[in-house]
């Protein structure tokens, strides 16, 4: 019998993918690309 974890799993209740890290599962998360926004003082 292998005490294996598996690498990856999806929370069926939230639909939110993990990957395993040592020990801990932590989710795949990701920022969408935004525009860059340019601030002065005088607009």
């Amino acid at each position: 019998m292998s005490n294996e974890l598996p690498r990856t799993k999806i929370d069926e209740r939230t639909g939110i993918e993990y990957h395993l890290e040592g020990d801990y599962y932590l989710p795949n998360l990701s920022i969408p690309k935004q525009e860059k926004i340019t601030l002065n003082k005088y607009r």
